[in-house]
């Protein structure tokens, strides 16, 4: 059996919106737990519980999807009323939820909770807050988080990590390999980088090989007008 496209693109932005809204719903009791116990047990037990039964968030309909994102509503709700209560909206966590139901549902007279008709989320995930979803035509540089690691040589055993560092892309990804490249090249003298899809282009792959650092990229034929080549060149 076949779904037209519209139908399995909905099912996927409920579910993306579910996912979202468990996950930010889901953090912020564990943070009362150890913050605020009081706040804790005045949720209940059984609002806690709601998020373990109904994970994951999945349902095979779009009409299920939406009920259950309306039923979540009501939980990130009454979660927010009792933080609010309690002098709790400093808490980042608090912050997070706000956002996500901000961006998924909107507020009917008398305290109705009404799923959006045309849900536009800024947040992707609540685990990367300033993660955002890229658009066509749209230029978004994303943070990396880079992990130095050692190892005994000799030895198999498992690398510890010396330094970790939070850095802010200036450039996508498929601009960054040289900059990479040249300072893998002075500092270890690596003259070879194994390199994933996606990340090289033929302007990045020719600098690249100036400087005596060969890139290896196993694509498929096809994207070879992208700078790439076959596997079996390899």
């Amino acid at each position: 059996m076949r779904a037209d496209s519209h139908t399995v693109l909905s099912q996927v932005q409920f579910l993306g919106d579910l996912e979202l809204i468990y996950e930010t719903c889901n953090k912020l009791p564990y943070t009362l737990a150890d913050h605020s116990p009081r706040t804790y047990n005045e949720l209940g037990e059984e609002l806690v519980k709601a998020f373990e039964k109904n994970h994951p968030p999945f349902a095979k309909s779009r009409e299920t999807l939406k009920k259950r994102l309306k039923e979540y509503g009501g939980h990130a709700h009454r979660i927010l009323e009792t933080c609010q209560k309690n002098s709790l909206a400093g808490l980042e966590e608090y912050k997070l939820l706000e956002q996500a139901f901000s961006e998924v549902y909107s507020l009917k007279n008398g305290g109705a909770i009404e799923v959006k008709d045309k849900i536009k989320r800024k947040m992707v995930s609540p685990h990367d807050p300033d993660a955002k979803l890229g658009k066509r035509g749209e230029k978004i540089n994303p943070g990396y988080q880079a992990t130095s690691c050692e190892t005994i040589p000799g030895k198999n055993e498992t690398p510890f990590i010396i330094t970790c560092r939070l850095n802010t892309a200036d450039r996508p990804d498929h601009e960054a390999l040289y900059e990479i490249a040249k300072d893998a090249k002075e500092k270890i003298g690596a003259n070879k980088l194994n390199v994933d899809m996606g990340y090289t282009s033929a302007k990045e792959i020719v600098r690249c090989e100036r400087i005596g650092v060969e890139i290896v990229r196993p694509c498929e034929a096809r994207h070879q007008r992208e700078g790439g080549f076959p596997k079996e060149g390899l």
